[in-house]
């Protein structure tokens, strides 16, 4: 009966109280020596054991604060370097698992927090690597020189990935250079051995009818000549139609719309193509038509987003940069 009576006093109810009071309690300063929580077991009216117990639970709980507090800055301040410590059943989740200290709703948080770090630098990467296959797949050694390191500088990548990025531009440079001077040396050098007056142009003029037997003609090896120069420019143009119609998609998909606009480089080299080197092959006018109506068709989509999102009336007005567009 008396155990009963314990078991219902005043005394267990503030008890309790305190004691749930310091388990929910997450504030360091509220758990410090001379804290609200260490004040409030001091003038309580609990018997001196009980005030021990609860003192020794707030010091516990104290304890399981900093070390939790610990974690969790080490966590939000993990470094790209070390992402592979942010994944699943590594570092940081059997250190938070390992921690018996830690009640399931603190190891929910930190896991909480593993995870959005872990999506931040992975994001990160996927937009660096985007960066990088951008870089590599751009053809303009203008933008190269110009554009790309102002996108870099301006870039919200730290230090050490710029200098990556502005490595991989630099070799990029070297590469589109040297596939431009190899590529102009064989054109050169075909041209010159088969054009006129050139060393198979050359040849062929020292030859003398009289001098050759059976069907052998000079005249047959000229137009031999010239049909397989012939062969070869087309063969180029072709390849420079196929090229151009692949970044004209390319373009498309990344809805990069300055690349497709009238004056973009894309736009002078489809005007330059020859047709008559693409024969029935390709059709010059048909990507023409094709990139006037991606782009319009492109133009017209951002446009429309971002009306959508614009908060200024001024800007919607007439005679504004919407109007103006349409």
């Amino acid at each position: 009966m008396l155990n009963i009576l314990q078991n219902n006093s005043p005394n267990d109810n503030e008890f309790q109280k305190i004691r749930n009071q310091i388990l929910l309690t997450f504030e360091l300063e509220l758990l410090r020596n001379g804290g609200e929580i260490d004040l409030k077991i001091q003038i309580s009216s609990l018997t001196n054991i009980q005030k021990q117990q609860l003192q020794e639970l707030r010091a516990k709980q104290m304890h399981c604060v900093i070390r939790f507090n610990k974690i969790k800055d080490r966590i939000e301040n993990e470094t790209l370097e070390n992402i592979e410590r942010l994944h699943k059943f590594q570092f940081w989740h059997r250190k938070i698992l390992e921690k018996l200290l830690f009640t399931q709703q603190q190891q929910n948080r930190l896991n909480k927090l593993r995870l959005a770090r872990l999506a931040f630098w992975t994001e990160y990467l996927a937009e660096y690597n985007i960066f990088v296959e951008q870089i590599q797949n751009e053809t303009d050694l203008c933008r190269l020189r110009g554009f790309w390191i102002t996108k870099i500088n301006n870039s919200q990548f730290i230090n050490k990935k710029k200098l990556n990025l502005y490595k991989i531009r630099k070799e990029h440079i070297r590469i589109l250079l040297e596939q431009s001077q190899q590529s102009d040396y064989k054109e050169y050098k075909m041209k010159f051995l088969l054009e006129d007056r050139g060393n198979i142009d050359r040849q062929i003029r020292l030859l003398k009818d009289d001098n050759l037997t059976d069907e052998r003609q000079t005249i047959k090896l000229q137009e031999m000549c010239c049909g397989h120069l012939q062969d070869l420019l087309q063969m180029k143009e072709i390849a420079n139609y196929d090229r151009l119609e692949r970044l004209l998609h390319t373009y498309v998909r990344r809805q990069r719309v300055e690349l497709l606009s009238n004056k973009s480089i894309l736009t002078e080299s489809i005007n330059d193509l020859n047709q008559t080197l693409l024969e029935n092959d390709r059709d010059r006018l048909l990507l023409i038509q094709t990139r006037k109506t991606r782009y319009n068709n492109l133009l017209y989509d951002i446009t429309k987003r971002q009306m959508r999102a614009e908060t200024n009336r001024e800007t919607l007005a007439n005679g504004e940069c919407y109007d103006l567009i349409i």
